[in-house]
């Protein structure tokens, strides 16, 4: 603990290049200097990089081979994509980084980071051994017992890790995965295990569907201003949230303007998956440009379902 707070690193694994809403995330990162991000990549691109976020440089390979030291059995891990299943593992895996921490996490990078602290207190922290129990953020209490709870802690009907560690399927064992039988977030829950959740879940952390799809596009939009994050309508803020995560929007987005952490202090993220700087914001936010994106991402999506086909000039209109 430093400082009054206590300490928080986390920890993403990220393998192939890095995607074009990198910039963003890092200002987001940057704007909370209190807490450190590991991001742990085989990816080549150069960043200007915040001093909280450390850039670890490893292989697929190397990245397997810390996961397997947890384990007496041979691990299935195969495919990046898995990783999701391991993240409960990387206190342990990733302990060399990890252990001058009071608390520990994994994250994700498809988002906008809010004022994390202001949303996770120190009487939060205090409380509970884990927070969140959703994939794009989950802190747990950093010590050998917490770190181990997703081996040792079981539940009747949900999923054995043994089981999703030997098996090539993904079970999104680091959530609640109701549908699979039971996740580690619900394995805790029921094990009794100190944990907090936020009752109102999308008061934290808003997806934007809701806002994006549902009401007239073009009048909501997010702020990030100087470590904060806000929904908007109109100029009229709505709420403040912790994160905004923006699902399959990451597979369209565009950036329209410079995002570099250390000269912006504000940015927006308009419908439906567009980037703007404080210049462009403006002429971006017009009720005709973003019903162009609203209809643009529609057929994105048809396109997405359809398996993406190659169909030439379709496929780059649609970028």
């Amino acid at each position: 603990m430093k400082d009054g707070l206590s300490s928080i690193a986390l920890v993403n694994v990220w393998m192939g290049n890095l995607p074009s809403y990198f910039d963003p995330w890092l200002i987001s990162a940057a704007g909370n200097p209190t807490i450190d991000f590991f991001i742990f990549t085989n990816s080549d691109q150069t960043y200007d990089i915040p001093d909280n976020v450390h850039m670890v440089h490893c292989t697929f390979d190397e990245v397997r081979t810390r996961i397997q030291r947890s384990f007496d059995f041979e691990i299935c891990l195969d495919k990046p994509y898995k990783l999701c299943d391991y993240k409960p593992s990387y206190g342990e895996a990733f302990s060399d980084y990890l252990k001058d921490y009071d608390f520990w996490g994994y994250c994700d990078i498809d988002l906008i980071w809010g004022n994390i602290r202001k949303f996770i207190t120190e009487e939060i922290l205090t409380k509970n051994e884990r927070v969140f129990g959703h994939g794009h953020l989950t802190l747990m209490k950093n010590t050998p017992t917490v770190n181990a709870y997703y081996r040792t802690l079981t539940y009747q009907g949900a999923l054995n890790y043994k089981d999703v560690y030997t098996s090539s399927k993904v079970f999104v064992y680091d959530e609640y995965s109701g549908h699979n039988g039971g996740g580690t977030s619900y394995i805790m829950q029921k094990n009794g295990i100190p944990m907090y959740e936020n009752k109102e879940y999308k008061t934290v952390a808003d997806d934007l569907r809701s806002y994006f799809r549902l009401k007239p596009i073009g009048r909501f939009y997010v702020e990030y201003d100087n470590g904060s994050l806000y929904l908007k309508h109109k100029g009229r803020m709505l709420k403040e949230n912790l994160y905004y995560h923006y699902y399959e929007r990451k597979r369209i987005v565009k950036l329209i303007g410079k995002f570099d952490w250390r000269k912006d202090k504000r940015f927006y993220y308009i419908s439906p998956g567009t980037f703007v700087d404080e210049v462009h914001f403006s002429k971006e936010c017009e009720f005709g440009r973003t019903l162009k994106y609203g209809c643009r991402l529609v057929f994105r999506r048809l396109y997405i379902m359809a398996g993406e086909p190659q169909w030439g000039f379709i496929k780059k209109m649609l970028r």
